[in-house]
């Protein structure tokens, strides 16, 4: 005799086990499945519906919960030629000095080559411009980690990974980051550099826990 429903109380606990289970096969829920704790936790996901100089993000999301944050940034359209930068801040000001630190590359699609880039001047983690500037009209995607924001000892790193379409060539830029600044930071601002601005796109914040945090 077949039977489409067993009632609760006619299993005993840990009965089933995967011998029982098909663990290949797709299952669905309608219901919201607790229990299942992630160490990458999405903060906030914005949307650029209009014309942006920038995204910010303040102490509600940036504080000492964690230790490192990831941004992905998708589909993001630049109403000129321009590049995006991220600079890093507390108390609701950036901080504009130029001390920000750079180093990697930028690939080029269209050739075998890449090209290097150093510098110790920038005034914020300038994502483009370096070889070639990021053209208008056009998507952009990419990821940006950020370690020890909120510490308050100096070397603020980030890693920056993205595709842009250059106004001469497609680029695949991978740079690294720090600012040796000392301020505990609590306010992040992706933004255009020049004096275009972002017209559409998403950009989403992450927190990653570590172990003490879980």
């Amino acid at each position: 005799m077949s039977k489409t429903q067993i009632p609760t109380n006619g299993i005993a606990d840990d009965a089933v086990g995967n011998t029982k289970l098909d663990l290949t096969a797709n299952y669905a829920f309608t219901g919201t499945v607790t229990g299942t704790p992630s160490d990458f936790v999405k903060l906030i996901t914005t949307t650029i519906s209009s014309n942006v100089g920038s995204v910010d993000f303040g102490s509600t999301y940036i504080n000492s919960t964690y230790k490192v944050y990831k941004i992905y940034y998708r589909g993001i359209i630049l109403t000129g030629t321009d590049n995006i930068g991220l600079r890093i801040g507390a108390s609701g000001t950036l901080l504009t000095s130029s001390n920000y630190q750079k180093g990697g590359f930028a690939q080029s699609y269209e050739s075998t080559s890449f090209s290097g880039v150093s510098g110790t001047t920038d005034s914020g983690y300038f994502f483009g411009g370096h070889h070639e500037n990021s053209a208008g009209g056009q998507e952009m995607s990419g990821e940006i980690t950020m370690y020890d924001l909120v510490n308050n000892t100096p070397n603020k790193a980030v890693v920056h990974i993205g595709n842009r379409v250059g106004t001469g060539a497609n680029r695949f830029d991978v740079k690294g980051f720090m600012n040796p600044n000392t301020q505990t930071c609590n306010i992040i601002s992706l933004f255009t550099i020049g004096s275009e601005n972002m017209s559409a796109g998403q950009v989403s914040l992450y927190g990653i826990k570590e172990w003490k945090n879980i």
